[in-house]
């Protein structure tokens, strides 16, 4: 079972690899070499080689002709994946060009890694553009790019020049009813839902929620919050509900303004792990034991959730796995650019560490 959850994405990589070599004319007379020869190239087994051989027929850009070999299908017209280069569009990433070193912090860095990644393995180079890419689309979509990755973008007249381009597009980390475009986002009010459920469970039923200010953002996961609260007959409190910026600090002046509530809470679901380590040092800062006297509960499993004691309990998400879906949506949508939108939801999932207990008597 194990070998064959793997030659998915073994497969899915060479086909890249395959495609960027047809594109940059690598293969001589037309023809691809054997399978052993691209068995000892790549790295990869017969079983994958002729799976990827067979995606390509798929696609028509290649046709097995007995006693020659496999030969590229004259006429046939590369997806524009095959140029080897995808962009991606966010505010919250640095520029990078390809080879370059992520230079976002926090959530977005660990994703910008997990789409790098995810990239390399289908043998894509990304090229990054910061906060002033969504006013170069024109240009970008002229660089010759093969796709979209739009990170976090939420300005509809963005998504709208986006979709002008004509380009394949995959919307991550957010959602939109502006342009159809696929989507991979993380399942925020699921898993901050399962958060409250979870804290219910030990018996806290004043559990209040640390929230990032950028609400255009935060909507699915303060929603996924209150869903929690009436999925355990809880009443929604807008006292119990502090925001603040994406950071340590914010989450530090968050958790003091619930602290000065009487009576306080005694939990605290925060919208990140950068934001609760904040809120859990400002509470320990005031004389408050974590988990003790309160528990707080993160979001993201990022590293920053084991960075110091005490190690935050967390809804963890696979950023790699986001990445990576992103990626593979981007390459399903270049090949079939007819087919209907897809939104793919990443789960959020409990992780267990020292800042949550069970409320005593």
């Amino acid at each position: 079972m194990r070998r064959r959850m793997r030659a998915k994405p073994l497969t899915d990589g060479l086909v890249g690899r395959l495609r960027q070599a047809i594109a940059e004319g690598r293969f001589r007379g037309g023809r691809l070499p054997g399978e052993r020869a691209l068995t000892a190239e790549f790295g990869v087994s017969r079983g994958t080689v002729r799976a990827a051989l067979a995606e390509l027929e798929r696609d028509g850009l290649v046709v097995p002709v007995h006693g020659r070999g496999t030969l590229l299908r004259e006429g046939a017209k590369l997806p524009v994946a095959a140029t080897g280069r995808i962009g991606v569009i966010s505010r919250w990433f640095n520029e990078l060009k390809p080879g370059g070193a992520a230079a976002a912090g926090g959530y977005y860095g660990e994703l910008l890694r997990g789409l790098t990644a995810a990239a390399a393995a289908f043998g894509q180079d990304l090229l990054v553009y910061g906060p002033g890419g969504a006013n170069r689309l024109d240009e970008i979509a002229g660089s010759g790019v093969g796709g979209l990755l739009l990170v976090a973008v939420t300005d509809p007249d963005v998504l709208r020049r986006a979709a002008r381009t004509g380009l394949p597009a995959v919307l991550v980390d957010h959602v939109t009813d502006v342009v159809q475009i696929d989507s991979v986002d993380i399942d925020s009010v699921g898993g901050a839902a399962a958060a409250v459920g979870h804290l219910y469970g030990l018996g806290h039923r004043d559990i209040a929620y640390i929230d990032w200010s950028q609400r255009e953002l935060s909507r699915p996961r303060f929603d996924g919050y209150r869903r929690g609260l009436e999925l355990s007959g809880l009443s929604y409190r807008s006292d119990l509900v502090a925001t603040g910026f994406s950071t340590e600090d914010g989450g530090a002046a968050a958790m003091l303004q619930l602290l000065r509530l009487q009576p306080r809470p005694t939990a605290v679901f925060v919208f990140s792990d950068t934001m609760a380590r904040g809120a859990v040092r400002a509470a320990l800062a005031a004389g408050v034991r974590i988990p003790e006297d309160l528990s707080v509960l993160g979001f993201g499993d990022l590293p920053v959730a084991t960075s110091e004691a005490p190690h935050l309990s967390t809804m963890r998400i696979d950023v790699a796995a986001m990445g990576a879906a992103a990626v593979r949506r981007l390459a399903e949508r270049i090949r079939r650019p007819g087919s209907e939108p897809v939104r793919v939801l990443i789960p959020a999932t409990l992780t267990e560490r020292q800042t949550c207990r069970a409320l005593e008597g």
